[in-house]
Formats: structure tokens, C-alpha cells, sequence
């Protein structure tokens, strides 16, 4: 894993990133607003990406600054162009790397975060996949309508909410598309085995779609 920094317009913005040889594509996390690189939940998914050969970029949504902003008034939150911008970004970087030339690109978009990755997905044409762990805020229909990746939705049983909001958005999609419950996982998936769950159905849907090999199986 190495750290690095782009900018998205003058704005530097922390990263971490992990490229293995061989790579079957790259996964861009999207974090929840208030959440970093440094999440444990988004490390422990990356790494089981990584096992599997598939590459990531861990970055930071929100600047040092922006994040105690945001803790006292919810402005970044809410402002889905600016986060959409920050995931693009976050693309034009990969994009720019000789090193990860014709590697499939590929968004998970984690709590709040999964709605700038909807947003991001209806622009970014060359996305090849989409897993959102938790049902985002429904975004406008004509955002899911122009998604073209598969998308997959992961929501906690216990989630009865984000089950709601997972199957209306699924309506409204016109990819390629799955809604997949996790057994007695609430909306953060925090209880035993939850989380290995999530990774290995996560790591399941990137490897498919980027054109790999294996499935994970327990």
C-alpha cells in the first residue's frame, strides 16, 4: 500500500493505493462523509480485494478541515455535485497513471458516499462495475438511467429501510443490476461475520464483471 495525493481542482487529496501484479482492475472506494482512508471496515475490504488481485485507491472524501466542517453543519453531505466531482477526480488520477492503462475501473460506494457513486457512475462511461454497501439516499431517475455498470446493492436483512430504497432504485436502473441481502447485518454491518460477508460478495461482483477468474467461496 502506498500513500499518495492528487488534487481535484487546487484541493490535495490523501490516498492510499495498492496495485497488485497481474491486476484484474482497480476499485475506487467512496467513503461515508465522515468516515477516511483509514476506515478498518474499508481496509479489511480492500485487503480482500487485493488477495484477489484486484487493485484499490482508499482516498479521503472530506480535507482535515472540510471533515470538521462537515461535523458541525452537514454542508458537505448534502452537496452532491461537490462529492461527485471528488470521485471523478479520483478517476481522472487512475486514468492518468501509466501503470494502470486499460485496467478495468471499478466504484464502491460505502454509506452516505454511495450516492456520490451513483452520481459519479452516470458520468464516468468507462466504469466496468458498481457495489454500493447500503442503500444511498434514492438518487434522481435520471442519474440511475444513465448508469451503464452493473451495479450491485448490498443491504443488511436487518436493514428494513435501506431494503426499501435498494429495491426502488433497482426498478429505476436499467443495467445490469442485483439487490443481495446480508443475513443478520443491521444498516452498518457491524455484527460477527458480517463484514466478511460484504467482502467476499463485493470481491465476487468486481472479479465477474472485470473479466476475472474465481469466485470466492467460505
Amino acid at each position: 500500500m502506498k500513500e499518495i495525493t492528487f488534487k481535484c481542482k487546487d484541493t490535495p487529496i490523501k490516498a492510499y493505493f495498492s496495485l497488485p501484479q497481474l491486476a484484474r482492475g482497480l476499485v475506487i472506494f467512496v467513503h461515508d462523509t465522515g468516515s477516511s482512508r483509514d476506515s478498518t471496515q474499508d481496509q479489511f475490504i480492500a485487503r480482500v480485494l487485493e488477495r484477489g488481485g484486484i487493485g484499490y485507491l482508499l482516498f479521503d472524501l472530506l480535507t482535515d478541515k472540510e471533515e470538521k466542517q462537515e461535523m458541525e453543519t452537514q454542508e458537505y453531505s448534502k452537496n452532491l455535485p461537490f462529492l461527485t466531482e471528488r470521485v471523478l477526480a479520483a478517476s481522472r488520477w487512475v486514468k492518468e497513471q501509466e501503470e494502470f492503462k486499460d485496467i478495468p475501473l471499478g466504484y464502491l460506494g460505502i454509506g452516505t458516499g454511495s450516492t456520490a457513486a451513483f452520481c459519479a457512475s452516470a458520468i464516468e462511461s468507462s466504469l466496468k462495475a458498481l457495489v454500493c454497501l447500503g442503500a444511498p439516499e434514492e438518487p434522481t431517475t435520471s442519474v440511475l438511467e444513465n448508469i451503464l455498470a452493473p451495479t450491485l446493492l448490498l443491504v443488511g436483512s436487518k436493514d428494513h429501510h435501506g431494503e426499501e430504497t435498494g429495491s426502488k432504485i433497482l426498478e429505476k436502473l436499467t443495467c445490469e443490476k442485483a439487490l443481495k441481502l446480508i443475513g443478520a447485518a443491521g444498516p452498518k454491518f457491524q455484527e460477527p461475520g458480517a463484514i466478511e460477508i460484504t467482502s467476499m460478495k463485493t470481491f465476487n461482483w468486481f472479479i465477474v464483471k472485470f473479466g476475472g477468474l474465481k469466485k470466492l467461496t467460505h
